[in-house]
Parts: structure tokens; sequence; C-alpha cells
């Protein structure tokens, strides 16, 4: 049997770091000054209260979202916990193989002895650990599956708080985009919001429970 491990923080960044990359944030402020140009087609009316879109000032701001996932409170807790528990899944796997390796090696060796196993009582034996093999294959399975529906549901509270705290963030500095450090190979310091939505999150979010 083979056993692979997935780490939350690879799998919950894809998810945040979309987020990120793709959230726009309309802060309040004035619009930019209108100058005074040919006349055009009328426009659609715009709903009272909307800013048209031409108007809206671009105010970046740049979030390292694997920093957060890898440093934050409650991405290194849950870390630590999936850790563990695929530790504790994978030894437990392992003990059994061990076992049933020893049984059919025990087997062999009555195959080969004077007098030898009995073909049909052979036969019997090694379905049976078979049939053990396969059994511990599928209850492996099973709880496999089981943590990982427990991953995502503490990944997902994860990134309902990073994307809180990057929201207010955003909000604060008056950020009209924010977009994933991942994606700008070069960008102004003042730009990096990392460090604030960082202390945030570790205040919203310390730790989640796998």
């Amino acid at each position: 049997m083979s056993h692979q491990n997935l780490s939350p923080i690879l799998r919950f960044a894809r998810t945040v770091a979309a987020a990120a990359a793709l959230c726009a944030f309309v802060a309040a402020g004035p619009v930019l000054a209108q100058t005074t140009a040919p006349a055009q087609p009328a426009q659609p009316a715009q709903p009272a209260g909307q800013v048209p879109a031409n108007q809206i000032p671009v105010i970046v701001g740049v979030l390292d979202t694997q920093a957060i996932l890898n440093n934050s409170n409650a991405g290194k807790s849950l870390n630590t916990q999936w850790d563990a528990a695929m530790k504790a899944l994978n030894d437990d796997a392992a003990k059994k193989e061990n076992t049933l390796r020893a049984q059919a090696q025990q087997l062999e060796a009555k195959r080969g002895a004077n007098p030898p196993i009995a073909q049909a009582d052979y036969v019997a034996q090694l379905k049976a650990l078979q049939a053990k093999e396969n059994e511990y294959q599928q209850a492996f399975g099973k709880n496999k599956q089981a943590w990982d529906a427990r991953l995502n549901k503490a990944r997902d509270a994860i990134a309902v708080a990073a994307r809180k705290a990057m929201a207010d963030v955003a909000k604060q500095r008056g950020l009209t985009l924010v977009l994933d450090r991942a994606a700008v190979p070069y960008s102004p310091s003042p730009w990096n919001i990392t460090d604030d939505v960082m202390a945030r999150l570790n205040k919203a979010l310390p730790n989640v429970k796998l």
C-alpha cells in the first residue's frame, strides 16, 4: 500500500491566493476628476450611489499569501495537527503491513518445509492474507477521506478569517485592489499589507482544530 500526504498549507494556499488575487475593494473617497472631452454617446444611467468603473481610483495593495499561510498561528496549528494525524495513520498502516508480510513469509516457509503444507491449505491461507490486506487498504482509504474532510473544514475557516482580515486592512488603507505577491514581480514596500493582515488574522483566529 502507498500512502501519500498532502500539505494543508500548500493545498490551502491555492484557495486564499486566488481569493486575494481576485478580490477588489472599493474604498470611500473622491472620484477621479473629469476632464473636458468631446461629447460621447449617452451612457446607461448608473444606480444611485454607484461610481462608474472608469472613475474608481486604482489604489493597490500586495499580500504575500504564502507567508500568511505558512506563518499565521492558525496555519501553523493546522499543519502541526495534520502532520501528527498522518503520522499516526501511516504508522498504523505500516504496522499492519509488517504483520501481513511476516505472516506471508511464514506461509512460504511452510510451503518449502519437509513435509510441505498441503496445497489446498496454502491456497486458503494465502487468500485469507490477501483478503486481510484488502480490508486494511479499504480502512486506510476511509480514514484518509475522513481526515481530508476535517482538513477542508479547517482550512475553510482559515480562508474566511483571512479574507475578512484582508478586507478590513484594504478598507482601512483605502485600497481598491489587492494582488497576490506571487503574481507581482516587484512592488514598492508601502504597498505590502502582509504584516497588517497577519496581525488581524492571528487575533481573529489564533488556532484552528483539525
